[in-house]
């Protein structure tokens, strides 16, 4: 992974957890010595969550390990065949305690450390030796929670390491090690723990955590996905879309044997409503999907899975041929900033630019002020965020409708392209690095010949190299100057 896509996944953390949108995680030991894990997947809501399976090998243990989107993205948690079990929280920025010039790279990169991890260690003390010697690129905003079979339940943060005397452990998304909390308000953390204390680790007690837990939000950010494993015996359930009334149940063993693939966890979940409603749409049966939705009796919980759907569809997949579905939501609904917004981008990319401008414009009229309507006026406009140091140009598609810069972030709503004359232009703050792309043209993936390729992800993709420069480091700095990507 490239340093510009870890900071581009951080930012969009940064952005969830201020929404208040992030991920709990648990774990415990019972009075028979077995011992739990689970964890509750936080995000803006998706249909793409996989569940990678990588089979063992000579001297190397199997593991299952959850990505978004691809098989080859970073690993968002996992666990193996020896009971080791690790998973992320989101934390605000904390300063190591060592500079980090007195630790080793990893060959290879981070990825490729947690591929190691999961091959090779049984225990968390195993993972805390690793983390002592080799540097972890984004550890100042994160936090990781480690379990193992023998009931050692740990915390790794940028300042601190430490295994629990408790037979518990939660985290949510402040430091642990923080006696202040980092000020954050959390109100999961104390039912997690409350929980924790009162009962006995079970299937029964980890489902109560993760539905007592679980989030949403009017933006459709919140809770995706939710799994439980005990660790000892090596079996796991998994729950989709906030329904804890069925599990789909299973074991690191029973995963093993499928050989080295990939799931959706949602396919686990066909008979569900939500994911017969998303399989319809994808099929372009929008009218379909309406009717199952409508199936669904209580009103509250109807219009909660319709924002789940909807949030999918357009925010995290940009599928603009679903509009209809978006459409028919908000007429039952009162629209959020995030409303207009959304519907903005969507007329847009219909090729109806003045409906686009006069749906921000009303947004503007109820909700003065707010910065996201006003940088996609702008956007619109060719003016994009002050922070955007290169324009990334696309010609020869001056007849497309709509055009999307696909950068393999969660969040492809955001990466809208805008027309100038014939070509396609959007403003991107990169670093000096590697940067992989590819164009989404009226919903088609596109390689531009404009560019160089090369192989990320296991697919081609565009790819330039943004070099180091001080030329263009201070140039930047004072003038805010914009360099053209080409």
């Amino acid at each position: 992974m490239t340093k510009i896509r870890i900071a581009l996944l951080l930012f969009t953390f940064v952005l969830t957890i201020q929404n208040g949108s992030a991920c709990t995680i648990f774990s415990a030991k019972d009075k028979k010595g077995q011992v739990w894990a689970g964890n509750n997947e936080d995000y803006v809501f998706t249909f793409k969550n996989l569940i990678n399976i990588v089979p063992s090998k000579k001297d190397c243990f199997g593991y299952v390990y959850l990505s978004y989107n691809y098989s080859d993205a970073s690993m968002q948690g996992g666990f193996n065949e020896a009971g080791l079990f690790f998973d992320f929280n989101w934390v605000p920025y904390t300063k190591r305690k060592e500079k980090s010039t007195t630790k080793e790279h990893f060959p290879g990169g981070d990825d490729k450390m947690f591929e190691y991890m999961m091959e090779h260690f049984t225990t968390v003390q195993q993972v805390m030796d690793f983390y002592k010697k080799y540097e972890v690129w984004s550890v100042e905003s994160s936090q990781l929670h480690l379990a193992d079979k023998q009931g050692n339940l740990g915390i790794i943060v940028a300042d601190s390491m430490w295994i629990t005397t408790n037979n518990y452990l939660a985290s949510t998304n402040y430091n642990l090690c923080h006696a202040d909390h980092d000020g954050d308000d959390c109100y999961r953390m104390p039912i997690a723990e409350r929980l924790l204390k009162s009962g006995e680790p079970s299937l029964d007690l980890f489902t109560q955590i993760c539905d007592s837990t679980s989030q949403f939000d009017d933006t459709g950010s919140g809770t995706i996905y939710s799994n439980i494993h005990n660790l000892t015996t090596g079996e796991i359930w998994f729950y989709f879309g906030q329904d804890y009334t069925n599990a789909y149940k299973t074991t690191v063993q029973e995963l093993l044997k499928l050989g080295k693939t990939s799931i959706y966890i949602s396919d686990l979940f066909k008979d569900q409503t939500l994911v017969k409603a998303y399989t319809a749409a994808k099929n372009k049966k929008y009218e379909v999907a309406i009717e199952i939705m409508n199936s669904i009796q209580d009103s509250t919980k109807r219009s909660k899975k319709m924002r789940l759907l909807v949030a999918s569809l357009l925010n995290m997949e940009a599928d603009f041929d679903s509009y209809p579905i978006f459409e028919y939501y908000l007429k039952s609904i009162i629209w959020e900033a995030g409303d207009f917004r959304v519907n903005g981008i969507v007329l847009y990319s219909k090729g109806e630019k003045e409906k686009a401008l006069e749906s921000i414009d009303e947004g503007l009229k109820k909700f003065p002020g707010n910065e996201d309507l006003m940088n996609l006026k702008d956007q619109l406009s060719g003016k994009f965020a002050s922070d955007a140091n290169y324009k990334i140009v696309l010609e020869g598609f001056k007849d497309a409708k709509s055009v999307l810069l696909e950068d393999f972030s969660y969040y492809k709503l955001g990466n809208l392209m805008i027309k100038e004359g014939d070509s396609w232009v959007c403003g991107y703050a990169l670093v000096p690095d590697d940067f992989f792309f590819k164009f989404i043209v009226d919903g088609k993936e596109v390689l531009s010949p404009q560019f160089g390729t090369s192989s990320y992800l296991g697919m081609p993709c565009n790819h330039v190299v943004i070099k180091k420069s001080l030329f263009r480091k201070l140039a930047f700095k004072i003038f805010k100057y914009k360099f053209r990507v080409k």
